[in-house]
């Protein structure tokens, strides 16, 4: 009886030391997935907080567009409309200044002459 009872206690410890190894392992394996998930979740939360700013640029472009002021300033540049008591002022278009043609060089003696001869 002896010698049973040392194998059944060997066997349940064997038993024993197996399964606690199993959980360890499945408890470290679930513990690795819920990081790799934190993680993603807190990569998913700074897509959102940017695709949130993003979302409120847009509403504050929308409300600019839809501004009275903006749909007047369309209208006037695009569309050539202005308000009741306006004046349209058209310019000529612009030509390009003349250039004037470089004096000769002269020495300065000869500029004395055109001075005086002439």
């Amino acid at each position: 009886m002896g010698m049973s009872n040392l194998l059944e206690n060997r066997i349940f410890r064997f038993i024993i030391f197996f399964l606690a190894l199993f959980l360890v392992v499945s408890l470290a394996r679930s513990i690795l997935t819920i990081r790799q998930k934190e993680n993603i979740v807190l990569d998913e939360e700074d897509k959102l907080k940017g695709l949130q700013s993003q979302n409120t640029q847009f509403h504050q472009k929308i409300e600019n567009l839809q501004s009275p002021l903006y749909i007047e300033k369309q209208a006037r540049e695009k569309l050539n409309l202005g308000r009741e008591g306006d004046y349209a002022v058209i310019l000529p278009p612009l030509t390009p200044m003349p250039t004037a043609t470089p004096a000769p060089l002269l020495e300065n003696w000869e500029k004395w002459r055109e001075l005086f001869v002439y």
